[in-house]
């Protein structure tokens, strides 16, 4: 059985690890937007904001075994565009990086910049 606390613990050692203890956390962060005359809605669990964009983390239980990890990760990469785009959007910054962090595997998995662009289709309606 996981440790929530412990996971915790490992998912704030793992930012300040990797962006510096001075950084701006917002936790359950609402983004709302229309996309293709659709509304989308979404909280982001872990928004960190630095002075030159936006890092998404999102967790996901996911008990699953080792070489399943990162195609249930991807399965969720239209979830952080979606999230990307309406911060991009709204605050002019870009969104750097983003992370699937699955605590009880104690796992965190990447999404580079090119990975987090919504397609146009998407974005506009015919």
């Amino acid at each position: 059985m996981v440790d929530l606390i412990d996971a915790s613990n490992q998912l704030h050692h793992f930012v300040e690890q990797t962006y510096g203890e001075k950084v701006n956390i917002h936790k359950e962060f609402p983004i709302h937007i229309k996309l293709n005359n659709q509304k989308a809605f979404g909280l982001v669990d872990y928004l960190i904001e630095l002075s030159n964009g936006w890092i998404i983390i999102d967790h996901k239980t996911f008990p699953g075994r080792e070489e399943l990890w990162e195609e249930h990760a991807v399965s969720h990469l239209p979830q952080f565009q979606i999230y990307a785009h309406a911060l991009e959007v709204t605050s002019q910054k870009p969104v750097l990086e983003a992370w699937t962090h699955m605590p009880i595997v104690g796992e965190m998995m990447h999404f580079g910049q090119s990975d987090l662009v919504i397609s146009d289709s998407i974005v506009y309606s015919n």
